[in-house]
């Protein structure tokens, strides 16, 4: 036979590496490339037999799911999912109507409470001198309703005056030399002097 072409060179005849050569041409695969293709199968949910185009096609699905997701996550479903300017008007309106409706029962609640005050007044429950006292007290919870108990069975101790209604007496008095010399060094007329003393009775 003659020799028609050198494939490989070697500076030794007894190599100490147990390693196959590096122009190889064996057509079977390497272990290391079986052993990454299961690794990617197992990733990927395939078996051990799927092929290249498994594989592939296994990869096209997911890229299409992690579309599918990215689209419902910017446009999620209204059945399930409320849009938060949506959701913040709706808290912001339920807030607005709870706040109305407190300001409507402090209002009724403080009409309560005058109600009571003036009727308590006018029997002479109580005095003038401690309506503001009382009014605090009918502000606390369940106030109103002590305080209407209280003047169920409190005495009456701020009678009628019997004033009401009535206009100061006149006083026509005439005035001595003494007064009507005192108003004439003031300055003051006995019928400004009549109408001051009138006002202060």
């Amino acid at each position: 036979r003659s020799i028609v072409g050198i494939t490989s060179v070697g500076l030794t005849n007894q190599p100490n590496l147990q390693l196959p050569a590096l122009n190889n041409q064996q057509g079977e695969t390497p272990k290391e490339d079986q052993s990454m293709w299961s690794l990617v199968s197992e990733a990927l949910g395939l078996p051990e037999t799927a092929t290249e185009q498994d594989a592939a096609a296994k990869i096209k699905e997911l890229k299409k799911a992690l579309n599918t997701a990215k689209m419902r996550a910017q446009h999620p479903d209204l059945a399930r999912f409320v849009p938060r300017a949506d959701y913040d008007a709706a808290v912001e309106k339920a807030s607005n109507a709870c706040q109305q409706l407190a300001d409507v029962q402090n209002q009724q609640q403080e009409e309560a409470i005058t109600r009571a005050i003036d009727k308590a007044l006018k029997e002479g429950r109580i005095t003038p001198a401690t309506r503001e006292y009382h009014i605090a007290q009918c502000r606390s919870e369940g106030g109103l309703e002590r305080f209407n108990e209280f003047c169920r069975t409190a005495p009456v101790i701020a009678g009628d005056s019997e004033l009401e209604g009535k206009s100061p007496e006149k006083n026509d008095k005439a005035l001595n030399a003494v007064e009507r010399e005192v108003l004439k060094n003031l300055d003051i007329s006995e019928e400004a002097y009549r109408q001051a003393n009138v006002s202060v009775m």
